[in-house]
């Protein structure tokens, strides 16, 4: 028989991951020279958004690499390549025009989403599972990273001054420390992870009205109103910085946007947590799984050559278990079944 690593047409599955690897590392590597604080920023983003929802999230942080990877080489090249498109249609899209604040924000992010959808459709495939909630937040916060980090890297190359406006940050920098107070947006990651949480949550709420016979207006409103909203911020803070409108002030310049996201954040983390606690309770297979992972990680069962990092990685594991478990089980979790 032949396998995979003996078929010569093919690459070597950890050639394959190795090369893929070298290559992010590489664009990694040039965008932290060529605007390293924009870079640190974002980064920290996408470590920290891993880090809130490490107990709630059912895919790695391999899955977020992936993303901020294709926000880099896919999102933004794309949106570079319809600028072009379009300057060749005869349409201005310079920052004088009406064309960089009432297309080029639509555009970029729907763009930004591409990325998503393609990771979503890629998980479904390889698993046969779906993302949940905050899957969907982590991956969308990933990709506008990488989408931010090309955009921060040319914006700082052509004009150096923007380092200064980047640092008129607001709202609770900590959490979203790409929120540009000069300019009034929230910042592509921000805004990405904002629209593909409206995913997540909509699908949830679908799923569960589906199962109650409930209404699903509300699953259509959580799609449909982030999305909007952040168009409509990147709308107005492109309408300032490229007319000096003062339109952006009647929406308090952005300010309201960084507050919505950590409501956002905080909603699915807890909606996710919750079902987690539910399908635990419902499930003596993955209580004892839970309890054994526990263990692992204390080291309070025998004798074990793991490292404790890979106790962490072992209990990481089976807390994403657990997330998909309920994920899959919602319906019967929702209406008092029992998840097995």
């Amino acid at each position: 028989m032949i396998t995979g690593s003996e078929n010569p047409g093919r690459m070597p599955a950890t050639l394959r991951r190795n090369l893929s690897l070298i290559l992010v590392v590489i664009s990694l590597g040039w965008l932290c020279l060529d605007a390293p604080g924009p870079f640190l920023r974002e980064a920290y983003f996408v470590l920290l958004m891993l880090a809130l929802t490490v107990v709630t999230r059912s895919v790695s942080w391999r899955l977020a690499v992936l993303a901020v990877s294709t926000g880099i080489g896919v999102a933004a090249p794309l949106m570079v390549a319809i600028g072009w498109l379009l300057a060749r249609a005869g349409f201005d899209v310079s920052e004088s025009e009406l064309g960089s604040w009432g297309v080029v924000p639509f555009l970029e992010e729907l763009v930004k989403l591409a990325p998503v959808a393609f990771i979503a459709w890629m998980y479904r495939r390889k698993t046969k599972l779906t993302l949940n909630p905050s899957d969907w937040l982590v991956v969308g916060c990933a990709a506008g990273a990488g989408f931010a980090m090309v955009e921060n890297a040319q914006l700082v190359g052509s004009d150096p001054g923007v380092l200064r406006d980047m640092a008129e940050q607001y709202g609770p920098t900590w959490l979203v420390p790409g929120a540009w107070g000069a300019a009034g947006f929230v910042g592509h990651a921000a805004a990405t992870g904002f629209a593909a949480a409206g995913v997540g949550l909509s699908r949830a709420l679908g799923r569960e009205a589906a199962a109650r016979g409930a209404s699903r207006v509300p699953g259509r409103v959580a799609l449909a109103a982030p999305f909007a909203w952040v168009t409509l911020e990147h709308v107005l803070a492109n309408l300032r910085v490229s007319t000096g409108s003062t339109a952006a002030l009647l929406l308090g310049n952005g300010r309201l946007t960084p507050w919505l996201f950590v409501v956002v954040v905080a909603l699915i983390v807890y909606r996710d947590y919750d079902l987690a606690r539910r399908a635990l309770a419902h499930s003596k297979i993955l209580r004892v799984r839970r309890a054994l992972a526990r263990e692992a990680l204390l080291g309070t069962r025998l004798p074990t050559r793991r490292t404790p990092w890979q106790r962490a990685l072992v209990a990481a594991g089976e807390l994403r278990l657990v997330n998909a478990a309920a994920w899959c089980t919602l319906e019967r979790l929702v209406t008092g079944g029992t998840a097995k």
